[in-house]
């Protein structure tokens, strides 16, 4: 399928689908799409995809220690310090017994992030891709 048959379908999909918003394509490259310049956390790029504006997270501009180790550009956080930040701040997990468990477990070793794909991830709405 090339690319112009992808966003048509994808058009079609979402306007069957009735959904609003821009459907979302991520990619992973060794060079960015867009501007390192502005800082986030991949919950707000997917938001901002969503939104219609493309967004490339990388090491140095990524602010989110979970998320980046989630989209395969660093390993898991590991320092209390972190870990618990991911507890009382973000309210991920109710206590750093959960947190831990939930790295350990066998969700992270049958779906683990992927890895040495590339060194940033582009997040873009599918419509932007022409």
């Amino acid at each position: 399928m090339n690319l112009s048959m992808l966003i048509e379908e994808t058009s079609r999909l979402k306007n069957g689908l009735g959904l609003e918003g821009e459907l979302i394509g991520v990619s992973y490259r060794d060079v960015p799409d867009a501007s390192l310049d502005e800082k986030g956390a991949p919950c707000g790029a997917l938001l901002s995809a969503h939104g219609g504006k493309a967004v490339t997270l990388g090491r140095g501009n990524c602010t989110c220690a979970g998320g980046i180790a989630h989209l395969g550009l660093e390993d898991r956080p590991s320092s209390k310090k972190t870990m618990k930040m991911l507890v009382e701040g973000e309210k991920l997990w109710v206590n750093l017994t959960a947190a831990n468990r939930s790295f350990l477990d066998t969700r992270w070793k049958k779906a683990p992030p992927p890895t040495e794909i590339g060194d940033y991830v582009n997040i873009v709405p599918v419509q932007a891709l022409t």
